[in-house]
C-alpha cells in the first residue's frame, strides 16, 4: 500500500471530507499515487506540496496509526478516480 507523507514534518498527506474530518488515501498502486501526487503538484500554489513523498507501507501500520490519532481512510483501488482537492 502506498500513501503520501510530508518530509518537512513527517506527517501523512490528508484531505478533508464534507464533514470536515480528515481523511488519509491509501492507495493499492503505487502508479496511481505518483499521479496523485502530480495532480496536486501542478494544481498547487508554488512550494504547497514540494515535499510530498510517496512511500510504500504496510496496511495495517497505517489502519492502526489512522485508529491512534483518529483519522478517517480509505482504500483507493486501481478502478477508482480520485481527483485532489
Amino acid at each position: 500500500m502506498f500513501l503520501l507523507i510530508d518530509q518537512s514534518n513527517n506527517g501523512v498527506y490528508a484531505v478533508r471530507n464534507r464533514k470536515n474530518e480528515k481523511v488519509v488515501q491509501i492507495f493499492e498502486d503505487k502508479d496511481d499515487a505518483d499521479r496523485y501526487m502530480g495532480l496536486l503538484l501542478a494544481n498547487s500554489s508554488e512550494g504547497e506540496y514540494d515535499d510530498l513523498e510517496v512511500i510504500d507501507i504496510d496496511e495495517e501500520t497505517i489502519v492502526k496509526n489512522c485508529e491512534i490519532y483518529g483519522y478517517n481512510y480509505c482504500i483507493i483501488t486501481p478502478e477508482d478516480i480520485v481527483f485532489p482537492p
